[in-house]
């Protein structure tokens, strides 16, 4: 396969283009998915778990449907650490929001650097942006945030803390979720 991704990279993360990938209409199978399987009850239940819509399994990639959102992950994680890596294990989960749903626990600071059970590992985590709306509210990190665009991966080491910006627009922000364990 012949194809050219735009990277651009800064201290903390990197932006791996898809769109010449994964086509508009692929994209919209993703975010029709991830819809329906929230519709249908696919999500934490708990009053308080946040946010209200994120998928009620951290194995979302294994779903036959998002085999290759699950590739283009591994691809820019790869890319990102040089090369594979032993890997250790994949989790991944899927969130919809919008403005009507915005809250924060403890500011909603959060980074995905723990699973201790694994022993001494690492974590690279990604966010894939399937839907961003006009005011593209991206997500936030003590010295950054990230201005998103659809179809596009945003690979990052798994310790750096962040946060969810509140949803300006009417639309649903879709949002795919990964992290890479290894050794």
């Amino acid at each position: 396969m012949n194809f050219t991704m735009q990277k651009a990279a800064t201290d903390s993360y990197i932006d791996y283009d898809f769109t010449s990938l994964i086509s508009v209409e692929e994209n919209k199978g993703y975010c029709d998915f991830l819809e329906k399987y929230i519709l249908d009850g696919g999500y934490d239940k708990d009053p308080d778990h946040w946010p209200k819509y994120q998928t009620d399994t951290t194995r979302f990639f294994d779903y036959k449907e998002l085999t290759n959102l699950k590739m283009s992950f591994l691809y820019s994680a790869f890319a990102f650490l040089g090369g594979p890596v032993n890997m250790v294990d994949l989790k991944s989960w899927a969130l919809m929001s919008k403005p009507d749903m915005f809250r924060t626990l403890n500011g909603g600071w959060h980074h995905h650097d723990q699973y201790q059970e694994y022993g001494c590992i690492s974590v690279l985590s990604g966010i894939y942006y399937a839907r961003v709306n006009d005011h593209r509210e991206g997500t936030r990190f003590r010295e950054f945030v990230i201005d998103p665009s659809e179809r596009h991966w945003y690979i990052y080491p798994g310790t750096l803390e962040h946060t969810t910006n509140k949803v300006v627009g009417p639309e649903w922000r879709m949002l795919f979720v990964a992290d890479l364990l290894y050794k």
